[in-house]
């Protein structure tokens, strides 16, 4: 959030007449560019989502699997809280926001660790013989080392190690 506002705070222009105040100076005539506290510019609000057909019918399998591990989440939660906070549970007074921040980063780190884990299971499995084949000349391929992948998410870095193949024509 601070890096925002300085963006922001550096791009504004600044006059020494006005005492240094962003976006306050004069016109070529003379006259005040400050505009009244009514017509300031409005916030904008965040653009609401709306998932494509194809990501709406993936949100809606992956809820559907989600709900039916719903009590190994909560316990999940529960054991990372304990983990953080003891059976005490966090400190009295602790602010709820803080408790967010910390659920969604958490979340995060999870969603991250989740993807990788399945990504690198699944990169430990037989090759379909339709994929070992080589697109150009339909024969076999040998395999090869696998492949250090990186791939950036919203939520974290995934790395696992692709199969690959190889051709020998």
């Amino acid at each position: 959030m601070a890096k925002a506002t300085t963006a922001r705070a550096d791009k504004s222009t600044t006059d020494k007449s006005t005492g240094g105040k962003p976006g306050v100076g004069k016109s070529e005539a003379g006259t005040s560019d400050a505009k009244p506290a009514s017509t300031k510019k409005k916030r904008k609000h965040l653009q609401s989502w709306s998932p494509e057909p194809d990501e709406l019918a993936r949100l809606e399998w992956a809820r559907a699997v989600v709900a039916q591990m719903r009590e190994a989440v909560k316990e999940l939660g529960q054991n990372l809280s304990r983990e953080m906070f003891g059976e005490q549970g966090p400190e009295w007074g602790t602010k709820f926001g803080d408790l967010e921040v910390l659920g969604r980063v958490l979340g995060e780190a999870m969603a991250t660790s989740f993807v990788e884990s399945a990504v690198g299971d699944q990169s430990q499995q037989a090759v379909p013989e339709t994929l070992e084949c080589c697109p150009a000349c339909q024969a076999r391929g040998a395999p090869a080392e696998a492949e250090p992948r990186l791939q950036r998410t919203m939520m974290g870095d995934v790395h696992w190690k692709e199969p690959q193949r190889t051709c020998r024509h």
